[in-house]
């Protein structure tokens, strides 16, 4: 914890507000994909609100198949499968 604490005073990392403005589209989100939790909802939104950032994840089986504005793959950073 303290090292995630220590890149975001250090800018390295930064806290976005989602909630309540963005409630409507994480929640059509969802209703798009069905094996789509909350979390993984905030992900993609964020991706569409800062669409050159790149998503770094360990789940391939959903985040390969959620789009950002309807049709667009995420940029994703993926560990290699064994």
């Amino acid at each position: 914890m303290d090292r995630l604490y220590g890149l975001v005073d250090a800018g390295a990392l930064r806290i976005v507000d989602l909630l309540p403005e963005h409630m409507p589209h994480l929640h059509a989100l969802s209703a798009k994909y069905p094996q789509m939790d909350f979390c993984d909802a905030a992900v993609v939104r964020l991706a569409e609100m800062f669409p050159h950032a790149t998503v770094i994840t360990t789940d391939s089986a959903h985040f390969t198949v959620y789009r950002r504005f309807r049709d667009k793959p995420l940029a994703l950073i993926q560990p290699r499968r064994r």
